[in-house]
C-alpha cells in the first residue's frame, strides 16, 4: 500500500510524516513553527552602545591603583568624591583646580610632599606620556 509496483514509496506515504512534524512544532507553543521552514537562522540585533573601557583605565589599574585605590603615601583616592581632589588642605592645593596640565606634570615627573610622594609615571618608566595622561584623565573623570 505504501509502495508502488516499482518498489518506490508513494508521495501519499509522506503526508502522515509531514503532518506529525507540523503538529510537533505547534505543540511547543510556537504558532509560526507550522509554516516556518526547519532551517535555523541567527539574527544579531544591532546595539546602540558599545561598552568600551576608558583609554586610561588599563594604565590606571596596572600602575596607579596600587596607591590611589587606598590612598597610600598621601595619594588621593579614586572612585569616590575625595576631598584630596577638590578641597584645599595644608599639604596640597586643590588638585583639580590646579588644572590638568599641572596634574599631567606631577604624574609624568613625580612630586614630593610632606606626607608622601608621587613617583614619576607611577614608578613605571616604561609608560609613555600618552598613557600616563590618559590615566590622569581616567582618575579625574572618576573622582569628581
Amino acid at each position: 500500500m505504501w509502495r508502488n509496483r516499482s518498489g518506490r514509496l508513494r508521495a501519499t506515504a509522506l503526508v502522515p510524516f509531514c503532518l506529525l512534524a507540523i503538529l510537533a512544532g505547534c505543540a511547543e507553543g510556537d504558532p509560526a513553527a507550522a509554516t516556518t521552514p526547519s532551517t535555523t537562522a541567527t539574527t544579531v540585533a544591532p546595539t546602540t552602545t558599545i561598552d568600551v573601557p576608558h583609554p586610561g583605565q588599563q594604565t590606571y589599574e596596572s600602575a596607579c591603583a596600587v596607591c590611589h585605590d587606598g590612598g597610600a603615601s598621601g595619594a588621593p583616592r579614586v572612585g569616590e568624591p575625595d576631598p584630596e581632589w577638590t578641597e584645599r588642605n595644608d599639604r596640597w592645593p586643590v588638585r583639580i583646580a590646579q588644572g590638568v596640565d599641572v596634574l599631567y606634570d606631577h604624574a609624568l615627573n613625580g612630586l614630593e610632599g610632606e606626607d608622601g610622594i608621587m613617583p614619576a609615571r607611577g614608578g613605571r618608566r616604561d609608560l609613555d606620556d600618552a598613557s600616563v595622561k590618559a590615566a590622569v584623565d581616567y582618575m579625574l573623570e572618576n573622582s569628581k
